[in-house]
């Protein structure tokens, strides 16, 4: 399984048309997230770039995955295949009884 990175350009101003997707959006990529297929999605905060960590045997099939979400005809696109992605991990706070 390879890992790419995909950079997204927001469109400016947002249309009605890409406002009204949003929704659909969010429900596709928790969906492909269940599923382990994006490892992460990121909007920046001026809401002009949007980046996601996405799994695929291959290229191609990225491409695919990605034409799945709603947002991704408003907006273009680049990839790039990564070598690695490393993440923190959450973890509880440690338990102390006295």
């Amino acid at each position: 399984m390879n890992k790419f990175m995909i950079e997204l350009d927001l469109p400016s101003p947002l249309t009605s048309d890409f406002v009204t997707q949003i929704p659909a959006q969010h429900y596709a990529v928790e969906k492909l997230m269940t599923a382990g297929i994006i490892v992460s999605y990121t909007l920046s905060q001026d809401q002009s770039k949007l980046w996601i960590i996405l799994m695929a045997d291959s290229e191609a099939e990225m491409v695919r995955l990605l034409n799945t979400l709603p947002l991704t005809s408003f907006m273009s696109s680049r990839w790039y295949p990564l070598a690695f992605h490393n993440i923190g991990t959450f973890r509880m706070p440690q338990m102390i009884l006295n």
